[in-house]
């Protein structure tokens, strides 16, 4: 196949990818934090080839917290796995209007509190990451976390759950400095200027693999000019011509379906 072998575990960013599905599966007002129970309901009765590999997720895993925003509608919780010594941080994708209004947002904002002014981002992706305190709560919990230190953390979701994990996965690079920061991004569009990108790429504690399909069109967004990608570009070849549409192509059925074609 490829040589995406030496670069990362194919178990582990296919375990990434069940989980930022689960989250479009959960309901923000969900309060099941037994995952052994949220992965033996119906929740993929529809999707067998999503059901037969749930049970390769590690038995380690455990659900720590959900984290929502009122005013954005942003989602996310936390699995800790103590065997192991990691945490993954996972983050819904677009799930309704209001996600697409934010993302329509395609200004650049001018990030003025780190050590280069130059920095810019998607407006509308930063208010999502910023407003209501989804960043600074899923912060300040981390940090309450007993001997984080000796944890690796992973940064991972779909579409916009892939852009929300590589904002939160820099941000709190400065935070963690001590902590290996893994983000594993699937269909993720792009996100700042050029300067975000040699600030992203240079930061020694995080390491980026951003998964794409083929033909997933969504990934070139915005198409306008001093919008960059950041991390290490990873194509999935697509096994079939099921998905071959904008939209087909970007759902995360077709991102499941070739990472289980483009194995390694």
């Amino acid at each position: 196949m490829s040589d995406k072998k030496n670069i990362i575990d194919y178990v582990t960013v296919k375990n990434l990818l069940l989980y930022s599905i689960l989250i479009y599966k959960i309901d923000h007002n969900h309060e099941e934090k037994n995952l052994k129970k949220l992965l033996n309901s119906d929740l993929f009765k529809e999707e067998e080839n999503i059901t037969e590999n749930l049970n390769n997720l590690d038995n380690n895993d455990y659900l720590l917290d959900y984290f929502y925003c009122d005013i954005t509608h942003m989602y996310s919780f936390i699995i800790k796995n103590d065997i192991h010594k990691y945490i993954k941080i996972i983050f819904r994708g677009s799930s309704e209007n209001l996600h697409m209004i934010y993302n329509l947002k395609i200004k650049q904002r001018k990030i003025t509190f780190l050590e280069d002014n130059n920095i810019k981002i998607h407006s509308g992706f930063y208010q999502q990451i910023f407003k209501g305190k989804l960043y600074h709560n899923i912060k300040n919990y981390l940090k309450n976390i007993e001997n984080i230190e000796d944890y690796l953390i992973y940064c991972s979701g779909h579409s916009l759950g892939g852009i929300m994990a590589t904002l939160f996965g820099y941000f709190s690079s400065y935070v963690f400095k001590n902590n290996k920061i893994a983000i594993i991004s699937f269909g993720s569009s792009k996100i700042g200027n050029q300067s975000f990108k040699e600030s992203f790429n240079k930061k020694e504690n995080i390491i980026c693999y951003r998964f794409y399909n083929k033909s997933d069109l969504v990934t070139q967004l915005p198409p306008i000019i001093n919008y960059e990608h950041v991390g290490f570009p990873v194509k999935l070849n697509t096994n079939n011509n099921i998905y071959l549409n904008l939209l087909g192509e970007h759902g995360y059925n077709s991102y499941f379906n070739n990472l289980l074609y483009d194995t390694w």
